[in-house]
């Protein structure tokens, strides 16, 4: 994927479609971005159009589990947001590996448990994009 391939108004369009989603995480996290095992937050409007500035937060540690400093993080900003979130974890293997998928739900249910609503969520990989929920 390149933004080339992209339709000119990309940040303009509704990010309400799977394929779009991943489409714009392949593009927001490179491959530098996935060898330091980076998260992107895109914060959306309620017409789920893309809010920049966008977060890439580099070496976390999905192994840990531990989504409290994201939840901490973004309820502090919450009110920056209008609408839901697109979050997407990345690594520099293959696939989407158990414990993205895992720290995913938990980011998730915490931060819907804030109030906050999160409609997709994805990973990034050598290999693709692979989507957990959107």
């Amino acid at each position: 994927m390149a933004y080339r391939d992209l339709p000119a108004n990309w940040t303009e369009l509704p990010l309400d479609d799977p394929v779009r989603c991943a489409d714009v995480v392949d593009l927001l996290l490179g491959f530098r971005d996935r060898a330091r095992n980076s998260l992107l937050l895109l914060p959306r409007t309620q017409a789920h159009v893309p809010l920049l500035p966008l977060m890439i937060i580099e070496d976390v540690p999905w192994n840990e589990n531990d989504v409290q400093p994201l939840l901490g993080m973004w309820g502090h900003l919450a009110n920056a947001s209008e609408g839901p979130l697109l979050i997407s974890t990345s690594h520099p293997g293959d696939g989407q590996p158990a414990q993205h998928r895992a720290w995913l739900d938990d980011a998730v249910a915490g931060l819907t448990g804030l109030g906050i609503p999160v409609l997709g969520t994805f990973t990034a990989a050598r290999d693709g994009v692979y989507r957990h929920s959107c």
